[in-house]
């Protein structure tokens, strides 16, 4: 074999490790971390670039960090991933990733989040510490305690908006504080409810499933999306939103939330596994409502 061809293959290979290290740090669900920019847009400074900076180092933070907790979920679940009909191809459940290199990652990882966050604020470092701490607890025990096991997925996307205000000191309104709680609490039942239909009651993927039931699920999605939407447009008439933008203009971007909403819905009732990441990508329409409603809140709150 000569040269060129010993390269080639050394390079294939290569990109084949460098494409499963990108699956194994789920590059993809970055697509969450776009919540640490919610406070910087309401705030009306996105323009300013310094603040623009602070969100992007709080973005890669909280993306390093939850590579970090994916890679550690993927070490402990590795025996049970390979029992799961579509968990089974990743690449510590399918070995295309080792143990040690995983850990190895996994320390990298940890460290350039914590370096991140202390960078920008002592409050920004507690924030990443407290989402650490809390998956590292849902990955070694929380997960198999139901309602506590969506709690802390819940608890995950208020972090990132609360990340996303400590970044640039801006507070945020305890209206859209609880709009993005209950929206999450929305996913993770959604989520569960998708599992418990996809996957053999008799399949140990998840042991927290025996606890949950599709009717009680079914209940507390329904709940959580009609507090969400309700809480969405008390935010948008509350006084102190009214007085930032001077006027109650926001209430107009409900039926944007409403579409949205229930289009997932309809998604994840269909043949969906019910994770977040992949129902937004792989849906046009959905796509086409999310990007709708940000740019006419653009348009409503720097133009019009």
């Amino acid at each position: 074999m000569d040269n060129f061809q010993l390269e080639q293959k050394y390079d294939v290979k290569n990109a084949s490790y460098l494409k499963n290290i990108i699956k194994l740090i789920r590059v993809k669900h970055y697509i969450k971390n776009i919540l640490v920019f919610i406070p910087l847009i309401f705030s009306l400074n996105f323009a300013k670039t310094n603040l623009f900076v602070n969100e992007i180092l709080a973005f890669i933070s909280f993306s390093f960090a939850a590579s970090f907790v994916y890679v550690i979920n993927d070490i402990v679940d590795k025996d049970k991933d390979k029992l799961h009909p579509v968990k089974r191809f990743r690449p510590i459940a399918s070995g295309t990733v080792t143990n040690l290199q995983a850990i190895v990652i996994a320390i990298v990882l940890i460290s350039l989040s914590l370096w991140l966050g202390f960078m920008l604020n002592v409050k920004s470092l507690i924030i990443v510490i407290i989402y650490l701490l809390s998956n590292i607890l849902y990955s070694f025990w929380l997960k198999n305690v139901p309602i506590i096991d969506v709690s802390i997925i819940a608890l995950g996307f208020l972090l990132r908006v609360l990340m996303g205000g400590a970044a640039i000191s801006v507070p945020i309104s305890k209206w859209l504080l609880l709009t993005i709680m209950t929206l999450s609490f929305y996913l993770g039942f959604a989520k569960r409810r998708n599992e418990m239909s996809k996957v053999s009651s008799t399949n140990e993927t998840r042991k927290v499933l025996k606890e949950y039931n599709t009717n009680f699920l079914d209940k507390a999605m329904n709940s959580m999306m009609t507090l969400s939407v309700a809480f969405y447009a008390l935010w948008s008439i509350d006084a102190q939103v009214v007085k930032a933008f001077d006027s109650d203009k926001l209430i107009a971007t409900v039926p944007f939330v409403l579409i949205g909403m229930f289009r997932y819905s309809l998604i994840i009732e269909g043949d969906s596994y019910g994770d977040p990441t992949d129902v937004l990508l792989s849906d046009r329409l959905l796509q086409l409502v999310i990007l709708g409603y940000v740019v006419f809140v653009f348009l409503l709150i720097y133009i019009i």
